[in-house]
C-alpha cells in the first residue's frame, strides 16, 4: 500500500526515462530513482502525516473497543460524563519554496518563476476591482425599491479607445471578455482571439476620398445619393426585391428586403434594342458610357459621374479585365462556342489557357460542355447569354457590386479562406461572418471606406448577412442526412396536417428541415416559446414586464460619429452600444438585484421604434421579495414628473424619452390614432391614491400619477422605474404582470 501511494505522488515529480512501474503501481528500483532536494523532503513529509493519520486511527479503535466493554450503567446511576474528543493530529507547515540553486533544472525554475509573477499579478489586479465590485453590488441592491437618489453624473460607456492587442481594434472597455482584466483586457468579436489575419485596406484614390469626407456641395449630393452612384458603376446587378415602403414616414432611411438575394451578371454585348447597362458599359468609349449611365440616372450629377468613372477604369483591375475579355471574344466567330471564365481558385486547373495579362483571375475555355465550369465562377458570354447569379464564395463577389468601397477590386471573402492556427495541420475555415466581423471595427492603420458610405453601408451589411445565411441554409439543405431529416418528413406528417378531406397530393414534396440551432427557424422559436412557459410554470408569475429603447442619441454613439454623420449612418455603432446597455440592465437587474433578489428573466430583441433594435424583458422575483402591495409598486413604478431642482438629470430624462405623442386633438393625424382614439390608452386619468382592482385570484394596482409640471399634462407620461430610466438615458417602461395571459396584452 505504501508502495502504491509513494509511485502515485512521485509520478508526476519523474521523466519517464527515470522510473520503472510494475503492473501493480510499485516502484521496482526505488534505490536508482533519483529525486530533487525538495521532493525528497516533500516525500518525507508526506510520509510522515500519513503515520500520524494511522496512528490517530488506531487510537480511535482502541478507545471505542474499550468502551464496549464496560458494563451497562444503571438507570437509577447518572448518566457519565462523556469522553473528550481526541485532538486533532498536528498538521505540519507547508514545505518552503525550494531555493534556486544548481541542482534544480531548467524547468524547475521556470515553472517557480511564472507562478510568482502571476500570484503578484493576480493581487495587483484583484485587489482594487474586487473592492470596486462588491461596493458597486451593495449599493444597486434593492435600489429601485428605495427611495430615488440622483446620481453624480448620467451613464456613461466611456470613449471607443481601448486598442485589442491581436487586431489593434477599438473597442469600449465594456465588451471585453468576462475572463480578461482591466489591465489586459482580451476580445473576440473583432479578430476571434488573433485567428483571424486579412490584409489592411488601401486608401480609395484621392478623388474618391474627396467626396467621401469634404462637405462641399459636390461631396454632400454624392453621399446623399450614393447609393445610386454605385449602382450606375457597379458591374453586376443586386438580384432581390427592396421594400421601399418602409421609408415612407419621418424616420431614418432603411434598407430592406424580402426573399433571396443574389448578385447577376449577363452578356457583354447588349441585345439588339436594349441600352447597354452594368458591366457592359465598361467595354465602351467612356464618353458615351458616360451618356449612357446618365440617361438611366438623369437626377445624378454629371461631373461627380465623370470623375467616379475615370477612377474606376484608372484603378479597378475587373474594368481592364471586361474590356480585355471583350476583346478576346471579339476575335472569335459569332458562333463559335467560345467564353471567358473568372475563376472562383485561380490555381484549380493549370490545364487551361490563361489570359497573358491578367492570368490570375480569368480564363478562356469552350463552351461545348468539354471543360466544365463550378457554379462559383464568373462565366462571361459574348451575346444572347442568360443571367448568370455571381456564388457568394467568390472572391470578387463584393467588389464588382461595391465598386466604391473597393475601388480597386480588391479580393474579398472566399471558400477557401483559413484561420491563423498555426498549432493544427489544417486550420479551420474562416466564415463569411468571422470576416465581415473584422471589417467592422475601426483601425487607426487602416481606412475604411464602409464607415462613410451611409446608405450603401447599410446594404452592404444586408448584402453580406442574407449571403451567410443563405449558405448556411445550403448547408442544412445538403446535409440532411446527418440532421436525422427523415424523422420529420414522409407521408405520415402530410396526412396529419390540417385537411379535413385528405391532403393536397399537389404539395406534398421533399421536406426541408432546420433544426433549432438555426435562428430564426420555427424549431428554434417554438423551442424558445417551451422555455419561457416552463419558466413561468415553475416560478408560478411573472413580476415585471420591462421594454428598453435604443437611444440614437447616447452618448456614446454621439461621441463615435465622424463628422457630418447621424446615428443612422453607423449601424454598426448603435448596436454595438445597444448590445453594452442591454447587459448592463440585465446585470443590475439579475446580479446586482435593483429590484429584489431575480430568480430568472427572459428577452427578446425586436426592431420597432424607428427601426432601432428594441427589448422586450420579463422578470420573475423571489417569493419574498415580489410587489404585493401598493407601496411597492408605487415606490418601483412611476408615471410622474420628477422634481427639477432635486433631480435635473431625472427630469430632463423623463422629459426627452417618456412623454408620449402629443396625440388625440393636438395631433390626429399622430401613428397611435384610430378611430379619433389613442390606442395606448393615452391621456390615463388622474388618480390620487392607488386604487386595487380584483380579477380572479390576482389583483393589480393602477399607478398613481400626480399634478407636478405644467409643462405637459402629467396623463401623458409613460409608466417607468427612475432607475432604469436614468441608467441608460432611453425610452424605457416597467409594467406590473398579473398572470400569464397579460403578456397577450402587451
Amino acid at each position: 500500500m505504501d508502495n502504491l501511494n509513494l509511485s502515485t505522488a512521485s509520478s508526476s515529480l519523474l521523466p519517464d526515462d527515470q522510473m520503472d512501474v510494475d503492473q501493480t503501481g510499485g516502484l521496482m528500483n526505488n534505490e536508482q530513482v533519483r529525486l530533487p532536494s525538495a521532493s525528497r523532503r516533500s516525500l518525507a513529509q508526506r510520509s510522515q502525516r500519513e503515520r500520524e493519520r494511522q496512528q490517530h486511527k488506531a487510537d480511535v479503535q482502541a478507545r471505542e473497543q474499550e468502551q464496549a466493554t464496560l458494563p451497562p450503567p444503571s438507570p437509577l446511576a447518572a448518566h457519565p460524563p462523556p469522553l473528550p474528543p481526541l485532538p486533532p493530529p498536528p498538521l505540519l507547515p507547508p514545505p518552503p519554496l525550494p531555493p534556486l540553486s544548481a541542482d534544480n533544472d531548467q524547468h524547475n525554475r521556470r515553472s517557480l518563476g511564472q507562478q510568482r509573477r502571476r500570484e503578484r499579478e493576480r493581487e495587483q489586479q484583484q485587489q482594487q476591482p474586487r473592492v470596486n465590485q462588491e461596493v458597486r453590488a451593495l449599493d444597486l441592491y434593492f435600489a429601485a425599491r428605495c427611495p430615488y437618489v440622483e446620481p453624480s453624473s448620467c451613464h456613461d460607456l466611456g470613449c471607443m479607445n481601448v486598442v485589442c492587442q491581436k487586431c489593434q481594434a477599438y473597442h469600449w472597455m465594456a465588451e471585453c471578455l468576462v475572463a480578461s482584466s482591466d489591465r489586459n483586457p482580451v476580445f473576440g468579436l473583432c479578430c476571434n482571439h488573433g485567428q483571424v489575419r486579412l490584409p489592411p485596406t488601401h486608401e480609395p484614390p484621392q478623388a474618391l476620398k474627396d467626396l467621401l469626407e469634404h462637405a462641399t456641395p459636390d461631396a454632400l449630393e454624392f453621399q446623399s445619393n450614393i447609393r445610386c452612384y454605385n449602382a450606375a458603376l457597379a458591374f453586376t446587378s443586386l438580384g432581390v426585391q427592396i421594400d421601399h415602403q418602409i421609408n415612407g414616414g419621418h424616420g431614418p432611411y432603411v434598407f430592406r428586403v424580402h426573399g433571396e438575394l443574389c448578385h447577376q451578371i449577363g452578356e457583354l454585348i447588349p441585345s439588339e434594342g436594349h441600352r447597354p447597362m452594368y458591366a457592359q458599359l465598361y467595354i465602351y468609349d467612356p464618353e458615351f458610357a458616360l451618356d449612357a449611365r446618365m440617361q438611366h440616372n438623369d437626377g445624378l450629377c454629371r461631373r461627380t459621374m465623370e470623375k467616379l468613372q475615370n477612377v474606376l477604369l484608372a484603378h479597378h483591375r475587373y474594368a481592364l479585365l471586361f474590356r480585355h475579355a471583350h476583346e478576346l471574344l471579339m476575335q472569335e466567330p459569332e458562333d463559335s462556342l467560345i467564353t471567358v471564365c473568372l475563376l472562383a481558385d485561380p490555381t484549380r486547373d493549370h490545364r487551361r489557357y490563361n489570359l497573358p495579362t491578367i492570368s490570375e483571375i480569368a480564363a478562356v475555355i469552350p463552351r461545348d460542355g468539354a471543360h466544365a465550369t463550378e457554379s462559383r465562377d464568373i462565366v462571361l458570354h459574348r451575346c444572347s447569354g442568360p443571367l448568370h447569379r455571381i456564388s457568394e464564395g467568390h472572391r470578387s463577389y463584393a467588389c464588382l457590386h461595391y465598386v466604391l468601397f473597393f475601388p480597386y477590386g480588391e479580393d474579398g471573402w472566399h471558400w477557401d479562406m483559413r484561420l491563423h492556427q498555426p498549432d493544427k495541420a489544417e486550420p479551420s475555415k474562416l466564415s463569411q461572418i468571422h470576416y465581415t466581423a473584422y471589417q467592422l471595427f475601426p483601425r487607426s492603420a487602416q481606412y475604411a471606406a464602409l464607415f462613410r458610405g451611409r446608405a450603401l453601408f447599410q446594404q452592404y451589411l444586408v448584402d453580406i448577412f442574407a449571403s451567410a445565411e443563405q449558405g448556411r441554409l445550403r448547408y442544412l439543405h445538403h446535409n440532411q442526412d446527418q440532421l436525422r431529416a427523415s424523422l420529420y418528413s414522409g407521408l405520415q406528417d402530410a396526412l396529419a396536417g390540417p385537411h379535413d378531406d385528405g391532403p393536397d397530393l399537389h404539395e406534398i414534396g421533399q421536406r426541408i428541415v432546420l433544426p433549432s440551432s438555426f435562428t430564426g427557424g420555427p424549431r428554434y422559436m417554438y423551442q424558445c416559446y417551451q422555455d419561457g412557459l416552463a419558466l413561468a410554470r415553475y416560478f408560478k408569475a411573472i413580476d415585471i414586464f420591462m421594454t428598453v429603447t435604443c437611444n440614437p442619441k447616447w452618448p456614446e454613439v454621439q461621441r463615435e460619429l465622424l463628422p457630418g454623420q447621424t446615428a443612422a449612418d453607423r449601424p454598426d455603432l448603435v448596436a454595438r452600444v445597444f448590445h453594452m446597455k442591454k447587459t448592463e440592465i440585465i446585470n443590475n437587474a439579475y446580479k446586482n438585484g435593483v429590484f429584489g433578489r431575480t430568480v430568472a428573466y427572459i428577452y427578446t430583441i425586436e426592431f420597432q421604434k424607428r427601426r432601432l433594435p428594441h427589448m422586450h424583458l420579463l422578470i420573475f422575483l423571489e417569493q419574498p421579495h415580489k410587489l404585493l402591495t401598493p407601496a411597492d409598486i408605487d415606490m418601483v413604478i412611476w408615471a410622474c414628473w420628477p422634481d427639477p431642482d432635486m433631480h435635473p438629470l431625472l427630469f430632463e430624462t423623463v422629459k426627452a424619452c417618456m412623454v408620449h405623442g402629443p396625440c388625440g386633438a393636438f395631433n390626429p393625424n399622430a401613428p397611435c390614432m384610430q378611430h379619433e382614439k389613442c390606442t395606448k390608452g393615452y391621456p390615463k386619468p388622474f388618480q390620487e391614491q392607488p386604487t386595487w382592482i380584483t380579477m380572479a385570484t390576482h389583483c393589480i394596482t393602477d399607478l398613481r400619477i400626480t399634478e407636478h409640471s405644467k409643462l405637459v399634462s402629467t396623463s401623458l407620461i409613460i409608466a417607468g422605474s427612475c432607475h432604469t430610466i436614468h441608467l441608460c438615458l432611453q425610452h424605457s417602461t416597467v409594467t406590473l404582470m398579473s398572470n400569464v395571459a397579460s403578456l397577450s396584452v402587451h
